[in-house]
């Protein structure tokens, strides 16, 4: 157990960084944690109360004065960045945001005198997906570059996810471009697939992240399973674990590419749960009789990963009946607050009924 070690976590109320905070917790650590504003931080104090936990607001990461959030600070995970597809301007929206918030949390670092900072990259950073993304015949290793460029984010339609691909890239490489310029300082990237697992984060499902949501989906009455949406991931738990086990591991400026063993499709996911949840079935999109033609996916190298931090990855399947249990019970948390706001109002006062429906 580490004592008297405060960790700064940015983004604490965020999905991956609200797991991180649970690890270090776990682990002895005190966290910092920063949040865009205090509002925001009801969850993350109900969940972590009794805990070593302080909270600074930062308003944007990319732009504040984090002296008063370095300070006390031995040790940095920056996991806030911006992951969502409501872009409208890509510099502005996407690209600037998670390039400059990365510079400004190592330069406020190096001069409060951190020697360790933990950056969540992304899988993002090394696909190619003009030669097939996901979907090709090919190892991603630590040193697969995307050769996407701010210039091929910003020329295209920037609702797509390329967009998003770009930024994670160009902010993992001023990540290493702070390093060659910077002496007293170890920065270590992690470079997850897409990220599923338990929503411990939120305390209502309209604040779910893109991820979960996109699980959450699977249950919201789609019509058709969803087509070509990211096969490789890691669970939340084991890229939180990865994070905190790099700031003492002997992990020394170091990019690492992570992911579970075994990738999963959503039709597979779509029969899992028939077979696992059936009270859930009749809110699954419907699938075909039969399984559809297998198709090429990558492979990511977590070899060091597994090594180094002997770690055991958590398949897909139980980090999916993971996450869908953790959104029914936030389900059925939504449904007793209607039922109990319908019971507290007055008589005379019609009250539409808002309740989540929830099968048993």
């Amino acid at each position: 157990m580490v004592k008297n070690v405060t960790v700064l976590v940015t983004g604490i109320n965020g999905y991956l960084a609200c797991h991180i905070a649970r690890e270090l917790f776990a682990h002895g650590y005190k966290v910092k944690g920063t949040v865009r504003s205090m509002s925001k931080a009801t969850h993350i104090r109900k969940l972590f109360a009794g805990k070593p936990l302080q909270l600074v607001e930062v308003r944007d990461i990319a732009d504040s004065d984090l002296t008063e959030a370095m300070r006390g600070v031995q040790m940095v995970i920056h996991s806030a960045s911006p992951y969502h597809f409501e872009v409208y301007d890509a510099m502005r929206d996407m690209l600037r945001p998670a390039v400059r918030g990365t510079i400004n949390v190592l330069a406020h670092a190096h001069r409060a005198g951190v020697k360790k900072v933990v950056c969540t990259s992304s899988y993002a950073a090394m696909a190619d997906n003009t030669l097939g993304g996901a979907f090709r015949d090919h190892t991603y290793t630590a040193n697969d570059w995307s050769p996407l460029t701010a210039e091929d984010a910003c020329s295209g339609d920037p609702m797509r996810a390329p967009v998003y691909s770009a930024s994670k890239k160009l902010a993992e490489k001023a990540a290493w471009t702070f390093l060659d310029e910077h002496d007293n300082i170890d920065i270590v990237c992690i470079n997850p697939p897409m990220i599923y697992g338990p929503a411990i984060h939120v305390g209502k499902l309209e604040d779910l992240n893109t991820s979960a949501g996109n699980i959450y989906d699977l249950i919201k009455g789609l019509k058709e399973v969803p087509k070509d949406r990211l096969p490789v991931f890691c669970d939340v738990r084991d890229v939180a674990k990865i994070h905190v086990a790099a700031l003492a591991r002997g992990c020394k400026n170091r990019r690492i590419p992570i992911a579970s063993d075994e990738p999963f499709t959503w039709d597979m996911a779509i029969r899992y749960l028939q077979e696992q949840r059936p009270e859930l079935s009749d809110r699954l999109p419907p699938v075909p009789l039969l399984p559809p033609a297998p198709r090429t996916i990558c492979r990511i190298d977590n070899t060091y990963a597994k090594r180094h931090f002997k770690i055991d990855f958590i398949p897909w399947q139980r980090s999916l009946l993971d996450s869908i249990d953790s959104m029914i019970e936030l389900e059925v948390m939504a449904s007793k607050i209607s039922q109990l706001r319908m019971r507290a109002a007055p008589a005379s006062e019609p009250l539409r009924d808002n309740r989540v429906q929830v099968r048993a």
